[in-house]
């Protein structure tokens, strides 16, 4: 089930990023764990911020997925979506893409974008999706640099 995020969700959203970080990065990314996380999410309120849509995907209680977006005019973005590692390939990141994509084509956005890195394997979900590949920027993540990757789609 899918439904809107709230601030007791924040620990299992840390793990699940945290996770998801150190699976597709090396351990020097000190700044990614999940205490620095959890920490993050709690001063920045993440389920709470104006302008940020917030929902997390449930099942028996247990939250196995979240996704952030934002609204900017008729410009929307995916900013994170992110599954639990056991839960991966059953179907809940693309209910959830679907689901946040569907309420911005109805707000009366007219694009969305999602932009994650070359090297990940999760570009393959975005190009499923139907995304339309764009150059990204150069982000730097630790001590190394990667290439953005951007997907956009029209609404």
């Amino acid at each position: 089930m899918i439904r809107l995020g709230t601030v007791h969700d924040l620990e299992s959203i840390a793990k699940i990023n945290s996770d998801g970080w150190k699976a597709n990065f090396n351990d020097e990314l000190k700044g990614f764990s999940y205490e620095n996380i959890l920490e993050r999410a709690r001063q920045h309120k993440w389920t709470e911020q104006a302008g940020i849509d917030a929902y997390v995907y449930e099942e028996n209680d247990r939250v196995l997925g979240y996704v952030f977006g934002k609204r900017d005019g008729k410009n929307c973005e995916i900013q994170s979506l992110y599954v639990a590692l056991g839960a991966q390939g059953k179907g809940i990141g693309a209910k959830l893409f679907q689901f946040l994509k569907e309420s911005y084509r109805e707000s009366g956005c007219q694009t969305m974008i999602v932009k994650s890195l070359k090297t990940l394997p999760n570009r393959k979900f975005y190009e499923k999706q139907g995304g339309r590949l764009q150059e990204g920027k150069i982000v730097q993540i630790g001590k190394e640099e990667h290439q953005e990757a951007a997907y956009l789609y029209d609404l």
